[in-house]
């Protein structure tokens, strides 16, 4: 490889970047060599460690592996094989907190490119969902893009034949109590409004102001546990399936609150 010479009697009006351009010349012709590191094993991580890292606990990562349906291994487009239960740490660890890719290296003794595509195999704006009151999100719908009103979103998001669909065994629909936006019909009831309340709708709408705290916990679970889906400035909506990072969040909680 022919190899420039810098020259020594440049100019002192020289600009930084003139050297920060021969620092990237040199570095990308004597790259560093590359480290070699143990792969990650299952077995030996206790459990304390494994409940940090990946949010679950050691026994429930088989059956979570079965419940998702993740296979035995991944083999992707350039070779790499990874095994079932190394893809989900890695998405598990990678949704837990924004690490960069070169910080878990020494964790999985894989290169930044491999992590990424594990990553990527497993997990293949504005959201409408419904959480239960046992905590598990119930239906989750989106997202749209631009800023849609929640009417249009219901609309969209198939709920109402749903819940036509499930009724109690005397005949009388479930119901959903949802924001004013929502407003009421036969399956979905919302806050009583206007100025001039009486004093059964002020208490109507306290009581359920409390329900509404919980669903907000609910949803808030996911940012707690999975942060990386909270850190906006690692998110670029047209350069990553940012909604799928959701959905997949989401999924992941809605196993951890059955475990």
């Amino acid at each position: 490889m022919n190899v420039m010479q810098l020259d020594d009697s440049s100019s002192e009006g020289s600009s930084s970047s003139d050297e920060d351009l021969d620092f990237l010349f040199l570095e990308a012709a004597f790259p560093e060599p590359r480290l070699f590191c143990p792969r990650l094993n299952m077995e030996d991580i206790s459990e304390i460690y494994c409940l940090q890292m990946f949010r679950f606990q050691k026994q429930d990562m088989d059956r979570l592996l079965e419940a998702l349906q993740i296979p035995d291994s991944y083999t992707s487009h350039q070779g790499s094989v990874f095994t079932g239960v190394e893809s989900l740490m890695i998405l598990l660890r990678r949704l837990s907190y924004p690490n960069r890719w070169c910080d878990l290296v020494p964790i999985w003794g894989r290169t930044e490119p491999e992590l990424n595509m594990a990553f990527d195999m497993v997990i293949m704006k504005h959201l409408n969902s419904v959480m239960a009151p046992n905590g598990i999100i119930a239906h989750l719908f989106g997202p749209t893009e631009g800023r849609r009103h929640d009417a249009f979103m219901l609309g969209e998001s198939n709920l109402l034949p749903l819940l036509e669909r499930m009724v109690k065994p005397n005949g009388d629909p479930y119901v959903v109590y949802g924001d004013p936006a929502y407003g009421i019909t036969r399956h979905i009831i919302s806050p009583f409004r206007g100025a001039h309340l009486t004093r059964p709708q002020q208490l109507f709408n306290a009581e359920m102001s409390k329900c509404r705290i919980c669903v907000e916990w609910g949803f808030g679970k996911i940012l707690q546990y999975f942060t990386y889906l909270d850190f906006q400035r690692n998110l670029k909506v047209l350069l990553q399936p940012v909604a799928k990072y959701y959905l997949v969040g989401a999924l992941l909680i809605y196993c951890h609150t059955c475990l």
